[in-house]
């Protein structure tokens, strides 16, 4: 490993431009809190994070995380990413095939049981819904690597289980997607080839991360030597493992460009590196044995054990020494203690990363929603503004008008005809100023008639009330209001649909525009119930999937 990280960094001065644009998310749990943990898949993904980060990667790296957490490290890569991108997401852990959906599971996913399908479409992540998040950003290359084919972790009841009995199902691949499956469909990843394999890595990941610091060796040159070599591995035990792979790449992918030259540093161990560790805890205990102990242990970095000589020839002699009796022994075991405690300070700090990050979520969603009726007021504020300043206007011309009328009917005495042809021309613009006026208070009423008449929909929506939910997701559609959207069309109609409202299977038959039922698809499918294509088509699959939905609900 130490190789291939002298490798990778060796080829950090040709990749400034990748820096730029390449994202991962890398993903290890082995704690899983109610059903089996596992043992190296942690170690798989902070291998690979830091294989990744020296080609120039920036890594989002999340161990042990809940679904809260990993929902946020998602939301985070989706903003992050963007067109002509380049990004990597690795999960290792457990995952589960439903229905022919493949789902990733989060440290916290419950104990379930068969007939408990819906919580997992709820509790974990599909990993169609990542490749089509990163197909929607318009990333040039999408690379989603899954040591997730183990078996299934929820326990059987006689012949039924919740979902595959082992690894994950076949997939279609969104264009510029390549994703590569620790094993093939149906089959079990193994995470070590004996109880005695002293290897920290899994049989997949360990074989996989030499490859990927190869400068100049295309990823389908990569992906076909590690098919073999697991398959070989795998075979060696008597296990059948051949890694699967989904590809819809045009062109070849290099993980790291050829060089002309390759400078590999032998591998040297530092020997100050754990006395530094060590003497973080003990530097300023001013425990005789301790500073003792730690002298013998690290004489192979002078310049601390010096300086822990230093420090015990200033401690008073012996029998001043408030130690307990134990001499050595006591000392390591305080320094023993000492770790532990930074070990549970260390965890404590991953516990509220993670609280941190759902928190951030969070936060950001209820920015979005502020920010959008920021807008939506802002714009009312704009409107009425206006009608005041044209209602200002109307009554400065009416009183002009008024003025011009009185001067006019004090001089027809003197030239009553062309005061008279004066006195009606002023009638005729008095009479239009007060049409104008007149239209002006209706605009007003109407504005005032439409806001009530939104607040009143969503109320009665909320209520439950299909016929408004189903106005609502016609307003949407049509862009009333200035408020055009077909995603939250989608979602009211259905909505409207499931409230026994029949407006949007009668508009099946061209009604609604194909961005309108591609996003009920996505709807559809992420409820569970829909696994086609999303291409606005609403065809037998999808009709099924409505009704699915109507009688079970969102």
């Amino acid at each position: 490993m130490i190789r291939i990280l002298a490798l990778l960094a060796a080829l950090l001065p040709a990749l400034p431009a990748l820096a730029q644009s390449r994202h991962a998310l890398v993903i290890g749990i082995d704690d899983y809190a109610h059903v089996e943990p596992l043992q190296k898949a942690g170690n798989d993904a902070r291998a690979m994070a830091r294989a990744l980060e020296q080609a120039g990667f920036a890594v989002d790296l999340q161990i042990d995380v809940g679904e809260a957490a990993l929902l946020a490290a998602l939301n985070r890569l989706a903003r992050r990413a963007g067109p002509g991108d380049e990004v990597v997401v690795f999960f290792a852990g457990h995952g589960v095939e439903l229905d022919g959906q493949n789902y990733l599971l989060p440290a916290d996913v419950p104990a379930l049981a068969p007939g408990e399908e819906l919580i997992i479409r709820r509790r974990s992540i599909p990993v169609s819904d990542i490749t089509d998040e990163l197909s929607a950003r318009q990333v040039r290359i999408s690379l989603l690597i899954l040591d997730a084919c183990r078996d299934n972790p929820f326990p059987r009841q006689g012949t039924r289980s919740l979902g595959g009995s082992r690894g994950l199902a076949r997939m279609e691949a969104p264009e510029g997607t390549f994703i590569l499956y620790s094993a093939g469909a149906g089959q079990a990843a193994l995470d070590r080839l004996s109880n005695d394999d002293p290897d920290p890595n899994s049989v997949f990941t360990r074989t996989l991360l030499p490859r990927l610091g190869q400068p100049g060796l295309g990823l389908r040159e990569v992906t076909a030597e590690v098919r073999s070599e697991v398959r070989r591995l795998a075979a060696s035990v008597g296990h059948p493992q051949f890694p699967a792979v989904y590809d819809q790449l045009d062109g070849d992918f290099l993980l790291l460009p050829a060089a002309a030259t390759l400078p590999l540093a032998p591998p040297q161990d530092d020997a100050c590196d754990a006395a530094r560790r060590d003497w973080a805890l003990i530097a300023d205990s001013g425990v005789l044995p301790a500073y003792e102990h730690f002298i013998a242990a690290h004489d192979g970095c002078p310049m601390l054990t010096a300086l822990a000589q230093a420090r015990l020839a200033a401690i008073p002699a012996p029998d001043a020494q408030a130690m307990p009796d134990g001499g050595e022994d006591s000392a390591e075991e305080a320094l023993h203690a000492l770790r532990a405690e930074n070990a549970a300070l260390r965890e404590y700090q991953r516990q509220a990363d993670q609280e941190l990050a759902a928190l951030e979520a969070e936060r950001d969603d209820d920015h979005r929603r502020l920010a959008v009726l920021n807008r939506q007021v802002e714009a009312l504020r704009g409107q009425v503004t206006q009608l005041q300043e044209l209602l200002g206007e109307s009554r400065m011309r009416e009183q002009e008008a008024l003025t011009r009328l009185a001067e006019t009917e004090t001089q027809m005495g003197e030239e009553p005809d062309a005061a008279q042809v004066q006195l009606d021309t002023l009638g005729a613009e008095l009479n239009a100023a007060l049409a104008r006026l007149a239209m002006e208070q209706r605009s007003r009423a109407d504005l005032e008639h439409a806001e009530a008449r939104r607040r009143d929909l969503a109320s009665a929506a909320e209520a439950g009330d299909g016929t408004a939910m189903a106005t609502i997701g016609l307003r949407y559609a049509e862009g009333q209001d200035g408020a055009q959207s077909e995603r939250n069309a989608a979602y009211w109609l259905l909505r409207a649909a499931v409230a026994g409202d029949g407006s949007f299977v009668e508009g099946l038959d061209g009604g609604w525009s194909a961005g309108v039922l591609r996003e009920a698809q996505r709807i559809l499918r992420h409820e569970g119930h829909y696994s086609g294509t999303i291409d606005g088509r609403f065809g037998p699959q999808s009709r099924q999937a409505l009704q699915r939905l109507v009688e079970e609900g969102f």
